[in-house]
C-alpha cells in the first residue's frame, strides 16, 4: 500500500474549532473568579477517591473522523431544463443536521447519499434525519439538473480532519486528547463521529502568536496502516476519546506513570505545560492565574518559558490538548488561547476529562 501523506495549514478540522473557542474564551474572560485558598483546602480534605495514574503525552497526533451520516453544511438552488432554479431541500434541512439513511437504507458517505438520489427515477425520497437530539423522516422529491441528474440541492460533508495533541493514555490503553471536543468548521456544531483514527504527524513549521492574532502548527498526517496510532470512539465537550493501537503501546515503554490530580489540588502557581515543538514531549514553566474547581469551568494559565515564548508567542492553534503538570500530577490540558494575548489561555481539569 502507497503511503497517503497530507500536508496542510493546521487552519481546518480541530485548528478552527479551536479558533472557535477562542472567541468564546474572550467573551467570558471577565467571568472567570478566583477560589479562596482555604475554601479550596477544605473542600479538598472531603475528596478521599483516588485518582488514577496515566501517561501524560503531549506529542501531536492527525486527526481523521467519519461523520455518522453525513452532515448538511447548506441547502441550495439547482439550474433546472426549465430555466429555473429549485432547491427541493430548502425549507425542510437546516445547517447541521445529519442525513443518515435514505429510503430505509442507511448512508455513511457523500457517494452513497448521490448514488441513492440520482436512482430515484423521479420519486420522492424519505430522509431520516438527526437534529441536535431529535430524529424524524422528511419526504423529499428530487430535481433534474440541465444534464438530466436527479439532485437534492444540499451540501453535505462526511469526515473531518486535522491536528491536535493526544493528552493521556490510561493503562489499559484508554486514551484523551484535545480537552474540547471537535466542532464542523462550517456549522460550528459538534461533529457526530461514526468512527475515527489516530495517526502519526510531523510539525513541519510554526508560526508564532501575536497579540489579535493567533500562531499555529503546521503539519503533515501520514494515512497508514504502519501510522495508525488509535480508534476515536467519542467526541465530547471534554475532548476526544478511544483506544490506542499496539503501535502506540511500544511507544508508552519510555514513559512513566504520573497520577491525576482532583480539581481541588490544583493552585495558582507553577506549573509545566508537556508539549512537542522540537520533535519530542518536553515540560515548560507556565503560571496557573486562576482556578474554579467548584465549577464546571477549568483554569487559567499564563506561558512564562522564555524558550516557548520564543518559539511559539505562547498557546498557538493545535496546542490543544497539551497535559498540565503540578506538584507532580497531571492536573489537567490546553484548551484555548486569548486572542488578544497569546501567553495566556484556558485548561480543562483532568477530573473533567476522566468523567466525561
Amino acid at each position: 500500500m502507497q503511503m497517503k501523506i497530507k500536508y496542510f495549514k493546521i487552519r481546518k478540522a480541530v485548528a478552527i474549532i479551536f479558533a472557535i473557542a477562542i472567541a468564546v474564551c474572550c467573551a467570558h474572560h471577565s467571568s472567570f473568579q478566583s477560589v479562596a485558598a482555604t475554601a479550596m483546602k477544605n473542600t479538598a480534605v472531603q475528596n478521599t477517591v483516588q485518582m488514577p495514574q496515566v501517561y501524560p503525552c503531549g506529542f501531536p497526533v492527525g486527526i481523521y473522523m467519519e461523520t455518522e451520516g453525513v452532515m448538511v453544511v447548506t441547502t441550495a438552488q439547482i439550474p433546472t431544463n426549465m430555466e429555473t432554479l429549485s432547491s427541493p431541500c430548502e425549507g425542510s434541512l437546516q445547517q447541521g443536521d445529519y442525513i443518515t439513511s435514505i429510503n430505509g437504507n442507511p448512508v455513511n458517505s457523500k457517494e452513497e447519499l448521490v448514488s441513492s438520489v440520482e436512482a430515484c427515477a423521479g420519486q420522492p425520497l424519505t430522509l431520516h434525519i438527526v437534529r441536535e437530539q431529535e430524529s424524524f423522516d422528511i419526504s423529499v422529491l428530487p430535481i433534474q439538473d440541465t444534464s438530466g441528474t436527479y439532485r437534492l440541492g444540499v451540501w453535505v460533508k462526511d469526515d473531518v480532519q486535522g491536528i491536535g495533541t493526544l493528552t493521556y493514555i490510561s493503562e489499559d490503553g484508554h486514551f484523551g486528547a484535545l480537552g474540547h471536543p471537535i466542532n464542523d468548521s462550517d456549522t460550528g456544531k459538534r461533529v457526530s463521529v461514526r468512527k475515527g483514527g489516530l495517526y502519526e504527524s510531523q510539525i513541519q513549521m510554526i508560526i508564532r502568536g501575536k497579540n489579535g492574532t493567533p500562531g499555529s502548527f503546521c503539519g503533515i498526517i501520514c494515512y497508514d496502516t504502519s501510522t495508525f496510532l488509535g480508534n476515536i470512539y467519542e467526541n465530547t465537550s471534554c475532548g476526544i476519546y478511544g483506544n490506542v493501537s499496539a503501535l502506540m503501546k511500544e511507544k508508552l515503554v519510555r514513559s512513566a506513570l504520573m497520577q491525576m490530580a482532583h480539581k481541588e489540588e490544583v493552585v495558582c502557581g507553577k506549573a509545566f505545560l508537556r508539549c512537542a515543538v522540537n520533535g519530542e514531549p518536553q515540560d515548560y514553566e507556565v503560571e496557573i492565574i486562576k482556578t474554579q474547581p467548584g465549577s464546571t469551568g477549568g483554569f487559567q494559565i499564563c506561558v512564562t518559558d522564555k524558550v516557548l515564548l520564543e518559539k511559539t508567542g505562547g498557546i498557538i492553534q493545535g496546542m490543544s490538548g497539551s497535559p498540565l503538570i503540578q506538584n507532580g500530577k497531571m492536573i489537567g490540558a490546553v484548551t484555548h488561547v486569548f486572542v488578544n494575548d497569546p501567553t495566556k489561555g484556558y485548561a480543562i481539569y483532568a477530573e473533567d476529562m476522566l468523567n466525561h
